[in-house]
């Protein structure tokens, strides 16, 4: 797969964590202690947080490393291997301190099996190898750390942008000024591990050696189907989770899965919108807060957890006019496809800016549906409802098939006669990377913890990974002096006013923001799920 290829497949997918690591390692996998099992959806496909481009694997990595820093479960930041940092006057220098005494999990591959103590020369390594041609996720910081695009280019060996003065101190140097460089990091691809775990190569790395710093370590080898970690006993928080042994198991069959946590098989699985009706009561499920049935209420608990995500109904504009676009958006009811597909586990937003970021108030906090408004826009396109017609590519995740029908029927009032087609998911994501589509309903679960950088991949031209080619010349230009602001405030509310400009254009008909919706047993408390959808347990505790 090409890189850019990769870069789409890590968005549109749906990874992205803030990370938690452990240390040890054990030679086998015993049952002295209970062990904590976790449902999975699909297949883990690398255990490399570099290469980890979809959430299933996302979700195990985040247990074995740790970034610079993270996110709390307001979402705001906190340091995690960076103790603490500071930044030059112009915002363009960034100093961090690495946190001492931070042991990396011991592994023969790495210094033999002995103690491998954290270093800022680790950070620069990471950073540098995920800002590689190879890498899928270079663009959250190519356009921002001096030296990158060289770098990436194959120009220079080095990014001069990035690196460690001592042992314990790690400098980032920008292009331009960039108050938010945190937030571009809290991710689990921005895990840190050795040097030499990465060059053992992708035949061992992500596969049989998963060396980090986080609280749980790896088992024996990495499965397809099945993952197993163990606590890391020389972890570096003196507090955390009682979980000592913990699986990943895959299972891909929803109905299984279900039955699996009622019959006490797993621990914890994500609710899929399928299986909402077997859990809460009919009458329920269309409330903001749906209620347990009897038998689900006396043993598991539902917790929900809004993440950085955005479901939409992604429209070309090199092949539609934007009269055109914004009469779908305006005859396209959120409202209708929220209750009937999500059965209470998203919230409306007609804009693409997530509702979870820290301090960020959308522009439009309910539904814009207007069937007059969308006549009105219709008859001002070259869209011409007696020749055209409008093709959807759908898939078989997130209820794809469902929402597809659902806006074919909110599009006949109009006259707009809408086909769909049915693709496998990798190939309606593939179609829209090329530009072959002209309606695609697809959902992102995004890289960044800010708008900035959001506003500015998605929806500049030149940019990876503009899905739907938007680009008009006064967004862009307010993007580029959005880069001056220094004020969370004062940028918060630039990007609420250029959301609206999305929405005002109809860059896409945005739909609606998902919340993890997951059921686990009475044993567990203290779960974390993260603004980028990721799941921390090294704080969780079990009964027995």
């Amino acid at each position: 797969m090409k890189p850019k290829t990769l870069l789409i497949s890590a968005l549109l997918v749906g990874i992205i964590g803030a990370a938690t690591f452990m240390v040890t390692r054990s030679s086998k996998w015993t049952t002295n202690h209970p062990t904590c099992v976790v449902a999975l959806e699909s297949t883990v496909n690398t255990l490399d947080p570099m290469r980890a481009t979809e959430v299933f694997s996302g979700r195990v990595v985040a247990q074995i490393y740790e970034g610079l820093v993270g996110l709390d479960a307001q979402n705001s930041l906190v340091p995690v291997l960076a103790e603490s940092w500071s930044l030059s006057d112009d915002h363009k220098v960034w100093t961090f301190k690495i946190r001492s005494g931070v042991q990396f999990h011991r592994h023969p591959a790495i210094a033999g099996g002995q103690v491998r103590i954290l270093k800022a020369s680790d950070a620069v390594f990471c950073l540098t190898r995920l800002l590689n041609k190879e890498s899928p996720f270079a663009f959250a910081m190519l356009d921002v750390v001096k030296g990158a695009p060289e770098y990436n280019a194959g120009k220079a060996k080095s990014v001069t942008g990035i690196t460690a003065p001592d042992d314990m101190t790690l400098r980032m140097e920008l292009v331009s000024s960039d108050p938010f460089l945190l937030n571009r990091m809290t991710s689990q691809v921005f895990g840190i591990y050795p040097a030499e775990a990465a060059q053992l190569g992708p035949d061992r790395f992500g596969t049989e050696v998963a060396v980090g710093t986080g609280p749980f370590v790896l088992v024996g080898t990495r499965r397809d189907d099945n993952v197993r970690l163990e606590r890391n006993s020389r972890y570096w928080k003196s507090e955390h989770g009682n979980i000592e042994k913990l699986e990943f198991r895959v299972i891909q069959n929803s109905a299984l899965c279900l039955a699996d946590v009622r019959n006490e098989h797993v621990d914890l699985a994500w609710l899929q919108s399928e299986q909402m009706r077997d859990v809460f009561t009919d009458e329920s499920l269309r409330t903001t807060v749906p209620v347990m049935r009897p038998d689900w209420a006396k043993r598991f608990v539902v917790n929900r957890f809004s993440t950085f995500n955005s479901h939409f109904l992604a429209l070309n504009d090199d092949k539609f006019d934007e009269a055109f676009r914004r009469a779908v958006s305006f005859a396209v009811n959120r409202g209708q496809i929220v209750e009937a597909v999500t059965f209470g586990s998203a919230k409306v937003t007609p804009g693409p800016l997530p509702l979870a970021m820290h301090g960020f108030e959308p522009a439009y906090a309910t539904d814009i549906h207007d069937v007059e408004k969308a006549k009105a826009a219709l008859a001002q396109s070259r869209f011409n409802p007696q020749n055209d017609a409008l093709e959807i590519l759908v898939h078989d995740r997130e209820g794809a098939r469902a929402i597809g029908e659902m806006i074919q029927a909110q599009l006949q009032p109009l006259g707009v006669r809408v086909r769909l087609v049915e693709l496998g998911f990798n190939e309606v994501f593939t179609r829209i990377i090329q530009g072959n589509y002209q309606g695609a309903i697809m959902f992102l679960e995004y890289v960044f913890s800010t708008p900035l950088p959001i506003l500015d991949n998605f929806f500049t031209p030149g940019k990876l990974p503009n899905l739907w080619r938007f680009n008009n010349h006064e967004f862009n230009d307010r993007v580029t002096a959005m880069k001056s602001l220094r004020d969370a405030v004062a940028m918060n509310h630039e990007a609420q006013s250029l959301e609206k400009v999305l929405v005002d254009r109809g860059a896409s008909a945005f739909l609606f923001q998902r919340q993890n919706v997951v059921l686990h047993n009475t044993r567990l408390s203290d779960i974390l799920i993260d603004g980028h959808s990721m799941l921390h347990l090294g704080e969780a505790k079990m009964e027995p």
